[in-house]
């Protein structure tokens, strides 16, 4: 398990009243968390894979278990963890 820090975290788009993509030529292409109601920037994919997994999916044996994808619009359900684990990929 890759353990997410504060400062893997590029920028907190909440934070900002732009509408704007937030991009830099410096950072390359950045990832934006489009949970509903998460506004995380990631500079790199598999930070933003286990924020997903961590903070918004979470696991059975913390009691915080979501099997349904909330990313913008999407309503996909799974029945099992890893199913929806792998299911956010495609996003």
């Amino acid at each position: 398990m890759v353990d997410v820090k504060d400062e893997d975290v590029i920028a907190d788009t909440n934070e900002s009243s732009s509408r704007e993509p937030i991009r830099s030529a410096a950072a390359g292409k950045l990832l934006k968390c489009e949970w509903n109601g998460c506004h995380l920037v990631f500079s790199d994919a598999n930070l933003l894979y286990h924020h997903l997994c961590d903070d918004h999916i979470g696991r059975k044996c913390h009691k915080n278990l979501t099997l349904r994808c909330h990313w913008g619009d999407c309503q996909v359900s799974t029945v099992k963890r890893d199913h929806i684990t792998s299911h956010v990929r495609v996003h």
